[in-house]
């Protein structure tokens, strides 16, 4: 069993949340998660997050929100809140810090390309980084 610091994508949203609307309490500022999306554009791959100028944050939380069964919807999310853990120092940690990097461009691959692979190879990746998200539960 992995060992980590990953952050939910309930985390994730209330984060955003709290940067868009300017109340409640976050762990998060609002300028780090700002920061965070940009740098989240500039992962591995050009795609799959490339978020519109000045509207990030709304992006981001589209994405994290999303109630679509699409395998492509269900992996962007979990691979969403696994960027913002990667990038905020969070998820995988020690020896596996390295794992969850090649794990993180193997998914944005994934999602590139989606028409290469099946429902079910979309939806293992997806379980992967559910799990990582979830390791500090």
């Amino acid at each position: 069993m992995f060992k980590g610091t990953g952050k939910t994508i309930g985390f994730w949203k209330h984060q955003i949340t709290v940067a868009i609307q300017g109340k409640g309490r976050a762990q998060i500022d609002a300028p780090t998660v700002q920061s965070n999306l940009l740098m989240v554009e500039r992962l591995y791959l050009s795609d799959p997050f490339q978020f519109t100028d000045g509207k990030e944050k709304q992006h981001a939380l589209t994405i994290l929100s999303s109630t679509s069964s699409n395998a492509v919807d269900l992996l962007k999310k979990q691979l969403l809140g696994a960027e913002l853990n990667d990038i905020s120092g969070m998820g995988l940690s020690g020896a596996y810090e390295a794992l969850q990097d090649a794990l993180i461009a193997w998914a944005e691959y994934l999602v590139l390309h989606n028409g290469q692979f099946t429902r079910e190879d979309l939806l293992a990746a997806k379980d992967i980084f559910d799990h990582i998200n979830n390791t500090d539960e």
